[in-house]
């Protein structure tokens, strides 16, 4: 299928009341962007500190947490009040004062609790939203549960709150864009969600090395579903992944959603049932380059050669890492040169190491399990380390092998039943995709 420039659109239930409805929950958490393009495995050599800059900047922006040029999402912090997050985000005293009182004679303000989402909204005429310039709000909206959210308002100089029921309409997008800069970019350009940029992420990083194997014109197409309420806004609800494909080099990598009868589990599969996951994953960061590879090399603090078991890849402090397997923890603390680290012990005798690390995902202790693609970390730069980087070990019954070598075969192919559900779940798909593209 040719790429479609930049198309991103919406497609009321109403005319789709005759196709199939499929549901299904995307998991895993936001992953901040991807690695920009190289022409050569050679490319890897050369210093990149504007690439480390453009990655900084696009990390800026995420924590931002700007929606769009007037719209801002907020979260409440351990410790804190609605008080403390609306001043965090800039918001004048007296305003929040205001807003704090209308909401009040609604909620419980001491029972917000933490990771409450607020969503921030201004005047249109606003373009940007600097933490270092006071913008007055127009309005705020929280959800509180039971299909039910909060809307403050601005009338003049005073607010007003209420409670409104949440009603949710389902949409489904189709979206394609060929990749000029870096995937990340190209997916944000086209508008994709970022939770939607993750999952798409995480899923081809089992069989793409986006470091060393996309190029420019490359291209890729999504179709997915979300929710939006009655104003047209996203729910703050994940989006449901249906079909991905990821075209390398002139080689399409088609994949599409299917979920396990019997445990719900939730995987991708190309056209003739066969899974792109992998034991492993190539990569556990987004978001990073290559900065030193596995071998023999003069360590950068000791001064002499010695052998080098891992893979580096420098990315700013605080860059989530993921486990590349589901396991074990063995090990988390300080250990030497490595820094704070973490072991995993997965299955077949493989084990992985992070070391470098800034601290750890929240409830990571020994004897814990984690699942792929779970942040385990953040990256920094503890132990004997120049600068902020991840160190990354894999090695099999007590064998350091080289991750980019790994040969990890891939994961289970569907069969019997499971297979034709597949075949004809991906029909429908394909279907409706096709309704979506035709509407547009």
């Amino acid at each position: 299928m040719a790429p479609l420039e930049n198309k991103f659109v919406l497609v009321p239930v109403s005319l789709r009341i005759f196709l199939l409805a499929v549901t299904f929950v995307v998991g895993t958490g936001g992953i901040m962007l991807v690695w920009g393009l190289v022409s050569d495995s050679s490319a890897h050599n050369l210093a990149s500190q504007e690439s480390l800059e453009t990655s900084g900047e696009v990390y800026e922006k995420f924590d931002s947490g700007l929606a769009s040029p007037n719209r801002r999402t907020v979260r409440v912090k351990n410790g804190e009040g609605i008080m403390d997050t609306l001043l965090r985000a800039g918001t004048p005293r007296p305003e929040a004062h205001d807003i704090i009182q209308a909401i009040g004679e609604h909620l419980h303000l001491r029972k917000i609790p933490a990771g409450q989402p607020i969503d921030l909204i201004y005047p249109p005429v606003v373009d940007s939203l600097p933490a270092s310039k006071i913008v007055h709000l127009e309005s705020l909206t929280m959800e509180i549960g039971g299909g039910k959210f909060l809307q403050a308002v601005r009338s003049e100089n005073s607010w007003s709150a209420t409670i409104r029921a949440r009603t949710l309409e389902k949409r489904e997008t189709f979206t394609t864009n060929r990749i000029k800069s870096s995937l990340f970019v190209a997916a944000q350009d086209a508008g994709l969600p970022m939770s939607v940029i993750s999952e798409f992420i995480r899923v081809y990083s089992h069989v793409v090395d986006f470091q060393r194997e996309i190029r420019k014109d490359d291209f890729f197409e999504v179709f997915y579903s979300h929710e939006y309420d009655h104003d047209g806004e996203p729910a703050h609800n994940e989006p449901e992944l249906l079909y991905l494909s990821l075209t390398v080099q002139g080689k399409a990598l088609r994949l599409w959603r299917h979920e396990e009868p019997q445990t719900g589990i939730v995987d991708y599969f190309d056209e003739n049932g066969k899974s792109m996951k992998r034991l492993l994953m190539r990569t556990p960061i987004d978001g990073a380059r290559m900065s030193s590879r596995f071998g023999m090399r003069k360590h950068p603090i000791l001064g002499y050669s010695r052998m080098h078991r891992g893979l580096d890849f420098a990315a700013p402090k605080g860059t989530p890492i993921y486990a590349s397997g589901d396991g074990l923890v063995t090990r988390i603390g300080r250990n030497g040169g490595y820094g704070k680290m973490i072991r995993l012990r997965h299955a077949n005798g493989y084990e992985t190491i992070y070391a470098h690390l800034s601290g750890y995902a929240k409830g990571m202790k020994k004897g814990i399990r984690v699942e792929q693609g779970e942040t385990i970390g953040y990256v920094g730069s503890t132990g004997l380390s120049t600068g902020p980087h991840l160190h990354y070990e894999v090695h099999l019954q007590g064998k350091s092998l080289n991750p980019l070598n790994l040969d990890i075969p891939l994961g289970r192919t569907l069969t019997g039943f499971e297979l034709t559900a597949f075949h004809k779940m991906r029909e429908g798909f394909e279907n409706r995709m096709s309704k979506v593209i035709a509407y547009q």
